[in-house]
């Protein structure tokens, strides 16, 4: 009579054993929160969209800066755009594939300051699917806190390369300036979408595994 082995339970991948792990500490978090008054709303949106708002939150900026940047410094790029634009083409990909990393380690900076736990509550990581870098904070931080990590990779990668750029006219700053207002478009939209609790006594923290936030709002 043949023996039958049972099977051994499949081990979690690392991937698999990350996001577990980062739901419990959700879980952990909303359990405190909610014990103390708090009620949970989820801020949140998809991925799709979050990339379809891009439109509205960041290329209107991209527009402005590219036309005020051509209306003061027209004659200079008449002359020289092309040229100075392929004399910099290795050091324009190179910025572009270091904003990436850039971006997200400054979201981690931001939030990183006002985590009880310091840089332990950072997880940095991949989505391989994707190919899609990304912070995520563990704590849960009052709104103004978490906008600063929010918004840190556009305010220094995109808002200040870009004024640079309208005020020197400078090629390279343009490129780097718009290209990471587009990187920012998915902060830009959850920005909006946490901006309704402005006002309120609210604790955000990353949602776990989603495009957006958990927001715990204090009942009155």
């Amino acid at each position: 009579m043949a023996e039958h082995k049972s099977s051994e339970p499949k081990k979690p991948s690392a991937k698999d054993a990350v996001m577990a792990e980062r739901k419990a500490n959700t879980a952990r978090r909303a359990a405190a929160l909610e014990a103390e008054g708090y009620r949970r709303e989820d801020a949140t949106v998809s991925i799709l969209k979050a990339n379809l708002m891009t439109f509205v939150t960041a290329l209107p900026l991209i527009v402005v800066v590219i036309l005020a940047t051509l209306a003061l410094h027209r004659g200079a790029y008449q002359d020289g755009l092309a040229k100075a634009f392929y004399e910099r083409t290795i050091l324009h990909i190179v910025l572009m594939i270091v904003s990436i990393p850039v971006h997200e380690g400054l979201h981690g900076l931001g939030w990183r300051f006002f985590c009880k736990e310091g840089w332990r509550s950072i997880q940095f990581g991949v989505m391989w699917e994707s190919l899609t870098p990304y912070a995520h904070c563990r704590e849960p931080l009052a709104l103004g806190r978490y906008y600063v990590g929010l918004l840190a990779p556009v305010t220094v990668l995109g808002v200040v390369p870009s004024i640079l750029a309208v005020v020197t006219g400078d090629i390279s700053l343009l490129l780097m300036g718009t290209y990471n207002l587009l990187l920012a478009g998915g902060d830009l939209t959850i920005a909006l979408i946490i901006a309704r609790y402005r006002g309120k006594d609210v604790q955000i923290l990353d949602h776990p595994d989603q495009c957006g936030a958990v927001a715990f709002v204090k009942e009155t």
